[in-house]
């Protein structure tokens, strides 16, 4: 029987069709009509055929679901069920903060809006500190220890998130019945970072001129991560929105992108117009992309996941470090979604319309009962918006590439 390789399987996810197929021996990988593509093993044990799921497909490659077949097809010739065995193990691992993370992170991904950024969090500040320790360990000094660690560091913002991660992390701790209590429940924002006013920096127009000429000029930025800035400025998307964007969510010929409500803050799909300098910046990047299903696949890892979500904000740091922002205030990544708001407002685009092509909810009433979606409104703003920007953009290096259909 035919086997699939890795060039087969990256080939299958992304023409999006709902299949399962058999990788080799005892593995095979499922695309659900709905949800991500994950390998299964298939095993057969006292007579009973079952299924077992190693994970989802874009977080492994090939070679490593066939490791994880091997370990529990050997459970099996041991005549163990590498189910029971991995609930049994599961079992075991709740006794840490390490354990009860990954537990509530299952329970609750599809209900967390941004459930990579919980566990991003969670594993660069407070799994290394309380990660290994016994549920009945923690005390709130040490809830307290980690809100100051991150405080201390500059990332007032981040100490906050991470309190109320780990509020609602013992909170699932108390409701399964492993803590009595729990060591985060008295504190408050006070006690982490404190009250943060929201940013206002958005970048003029001299100024963004200067920063897009010294992004494109400097190879180390990457033209990659040059051209997500321009797609962010342009489509006024949010970044993640972007860096996890897949080719089938794109129909480059009608100039759409279709934003699924899986991927949106809102919770609610939303159909994108795309301005023609928008198109040939994908265009480029899907050839750049050699066949990833991600618009922006990960360039240091041999899997096929998105790039990674500071990307960006380390290629802008450095750009400051090496001083070729000469006069530039500092600015963030989002704060180009601000920029590309405030530059519709100059273009005399109408509130609505401008607030429509952030994907905002309207507050009040007019949310309720305003369900247009102003897309043809929404095009054409984003179209002056991006006549504005991309002569910025392309400078004289404008190279052309052919577009292409939705997968």
């Amino acid at each position: 029987m035919d086997e699939l390789s890795m060039k087969d399987i990256r080939a299958l996810i992304a023409a999006g069709q709902p299949c399962k197929k058999r990788v080799t021996r005892g593995l095979y990988i499922c695309l659900p009509k709905r949800g991500r593509p994950y390998y299964f093993v298939r095993y057969t044990l006292h007579g009973r055929r079952r299924e077992m799921t190693l994970g989802h497909a874009d977080l492994f490659t090939r070679s490593e679901a066939i490791k994880l077949r091997d370990e529990a097809l050997k459970l099996v010739a041991l005549g163990h069920d590498p189910i029971a065995e991995r609930r049994r193990t599961a079992d075991n691992k709740l006794s840490t903060v390490d354990g009860l993370f990954n537990d509530w992170f299952e329970a609750h991904r599809r209900s967390v809006k941004r459930p990579e950024l919980a566990a991003s969090l969670y594993l660069r500040d407070v799994g290394p500190h309380l990660g290994s320790m016994s549920l009945q360990q923690v005390r709130p000094v040490d809830v307290r220890h980690v809100c100051r660690r991150i405080a201390d560091s500059g990332r007032r913002p981040s100490a906050n998130k991470a309190l109320s991660l780990m509020q609602r992390l013992f909170r699932h701790g108390i409701k399964l019945g492993l803590i009595d209590s729990s060591p985060a429940e008295a504190f408050t924002i006070a006690d982490a970072g404190g009250p943060t006013p929201s940013r206002k920096r958005a970048l003029s127009a001299p100024e963004l001129r200067q920063v897009l000429k010294a992004m494109r000029e400097d190879e180390s930025f990457g033209r990659e991560n040059f051209l997500a800035v321009a797609l962010l400025l342009v489509t006024c998307v949010r970044k993640n929105e972007l860096l996890q964007a897949r080719w089938s969510e794109f129909d480059l010929q009608a100039g759409e992108w279709a934003l699924p409500a899986e991927r949106s803050k809102t919770g609610a799909a939303i159909r994108i117009p795309l301005p023609p300098q928008a198109v040939e910046w994908l265009s480029e990047l899907h050839y750049r992309a050699m066949g990833s299903p991600f618009v922006l696949p990960n360039r240091q890892s041999s899997t096929s996941r998105h790039v990674s979500e500071s990307t960006l904000n380390k290629a802008l740091s450095a750009l400051f470090k090496a001083d070729n922002l000469k006069g530039i205030d500092r600015f963030t990544v989002h704060d180009l979604r601000r920029t590309g708001r405030t530059l519709l407002g100059e273009l005399n685009v109408p509130p609505h319309i401008a607030e429509r092509c952030l994907n905002h909810v309207q507050p009040g009433m007019a949310g309720i009962y305003d369900r247009h979606d102003y897309y043809s409104e929404r095009r054409e703003a984003l179209q002056k918006l991006a006549a504005l920007i991309s002569p910025m953009v392309n400078g004289d290096n404008v190279v052309e590439f052919p577009t292409v259909r939705k997968t």
